[in-house]
């Protein structure tokens, strides 16, 4: 972690408690309210989060809860199947929360002429072929077949980049996303990380 500034944490480790219930989650086979509390552990004990959620009436019934944290700044976005990743295909909402307030924002990628057409989502992909496509994007490729892929690393890049306060807008921030992807700035940092570890990592 220190020569890349890559980490994972296991939940396994970290939170026992969690673990202890997934077999009942997996019988009961849909979200739970367990679903957001894994989003919102903190284990690096950070001052800001960022999570994802599927609509907006979902943050007005968790934004409460974020008082009661140690988080300074929280942002949740309408990111894909709830998630953290903000999609090209759509307009997606941003929201800041913080003790006093609860603002939004809508993020368009036609704005940063991201836009792409939504994946198939019938379209299962192996997680060889998302290492391929992950490995392509790192390595600079832009082809034809990477467009949707690359538009999602740099826009949420870019978003990224500024909601965490490294540049003063989402365009500056996709502008600096374009050229370490060229410069396989990412690619390099993810070579750091293998050759950190103390067995064999593949990507």
């Amino acid at each position: 972690m220190d020569a890349a500034n890559i980490a994972f944490a296991s939940t396994e480790e970290f939170c026992p408690s969690l673990v202890n219930l997934r077999q009942i989650r997996k019988e009961l086979g849909v979200r739970t309210l367990f679903n957001t509390v894994e989003k919102l552990l903190n284990l690096a004990n950070a001052n800001t989060l960022m999570m994802g959620a599927y609509h907006r009436t979902a943050i007005n019934k968790i934004a409460p809860i974020f008082k009661g944290l140690s988080y300074k700044n929280v942002y949740v976005v309408q990111g894909m199947e709830g998630s953290e990743d903000l999609p090209v295909h759509r307009n997606s909402f941003i929201f800041k929360i913080t003790d006093n307030e609860m603002e939004s924002t809508i993020v368009n990628p036609e704005e940063y002429g991201l836009l792409s057409p939504e994946l198939d989502k019938n379209i299962k992909l192996s997680a060889s072929v998302q290492s391929e496509i992950t490995m392509a994007l790192l390595s600079g490729e832009q082809s034809k077949f990477l467009r949707t892929y690359y538009n999602q690393v740099i826009f949420n890049t870019g978003i990224r980049y500024h909601i965490f306060g490294a540049v003063p807008s989402i365009g500056e921030g996709i502008e600096i996303a374009k050229e370490q992807l060229k410069g396989q700035k990412g690619l390099s940092q993810l070579e750091k990380w293998k050759a950190s570890q103390n067995k064999n990592v593949t990507a």
